[in-house]
């Protein structure tokens, strides 16, 4: 009975967490039904970043204290998960997705992606920009790493450069249409982060967060844009710019 016990307690917390997401989904469908966009954005986007298989970007920063041989392998474990398609994913996660995509399209957006541009790589330019995406400028990358860096770029990878404004932070997932898989991390004002991203079709949904003078923190509405990653290793960066009315 003991040895039961855990696998009770794990079937009783997955059934829990089926049924929320069923009544969720039930709340979404009744608030953009009546109108109430916003509320039904909330509901959709959350959930939906819930169920979608996930891992967070490797920070390059970490690079700096990190046991190298513990973030290769991290690193590797990444580049794998990235390039495998999910076992399974949740049988709501389309309707979530698309209602998610629905009323992000009606209502008032505080952020967008702005200067957006794409240029095919060269082997070498990749090579270059790809440590950047995992080790801090500071850091000496071990001739090893040539050879995971050859074969993301054969892979058709391509890396994905996002900059902040001032003032605003940014909570960020990427979501792979195709597959379901959620990249996410967090940019901060007056930085950049990049990320690495196989080719297809992608929705880029943020959150930005200002601390005002008052001390008040503000959190924007969920911003879901669709973004597209070409068939061939390349290069994509872009701005983020939010506009907000502060309120006194």
């Amino acid at each position: 009975m003991k040895k039961l016990l855990p696998i009770m307690i794990m079937i009783l917390f997955i059934s829990c967490d089926l049924f929320n997401q069923s009544g969720n989904l039930k709340k979404a469908n009744k608030a953009e039904l009546v109108g109430n966009y916003d509320e039904a954005l909330k509901i959709f986007t959350e959930t939906l970043l819930k169920i979608a298989p996930s891992s967070e970007a490797p920070d390059a920063y970490r690079s700096k204290f990190a046991d190298p041989a513990l973030w290769k392998k991290e690193i590797e474990k990444h580049i794998i998960w990235l390039h495998t398609p999910a076992e399974r994913l949740n049988k709501d996660f389309k309707s979530f997705l698309e209602g998610a995509e629905r009323c992000a399209s009606k209502v008032h957006t505080e952020n967008s992606l702005t200067k957006i541009k794409t240029t095919a790589y060269s082997a070498e330019q990749f090579g270059s920009d790809w440590k950047g995406v995992f080790f801090d400028p500071m850091v000496k990358v071990d001739a090893a790493y040539a050879s995971i860096s050859e074969k993301s770029y054969n892979d058709n990878f391509s890396i994905f450069t996002v900059t902040a404004p001032k003032n605003y932070n940014y909570e960020i997932s990427l979501i792979n249409r195709a597959t379901g898989k959620k990249i996410s991390f967090n940019l901060y004002h007056e930085s950049s982060r990049s990320v690495l991203v196989v080719p297809g079709d992608y929705l880029f949904i943020c959150r930005s967060t200002i601390t005002f003078q008052s001390n008040q923190v503000w959190y924007s509405k969920y911003s879901i844009i669709p973004l597209n990653f070409p068939q061939q290793a390349s290069k994509i960066t872009a701005q983020l710019r939010t506009s907000v009315a502060k309120e006194r």
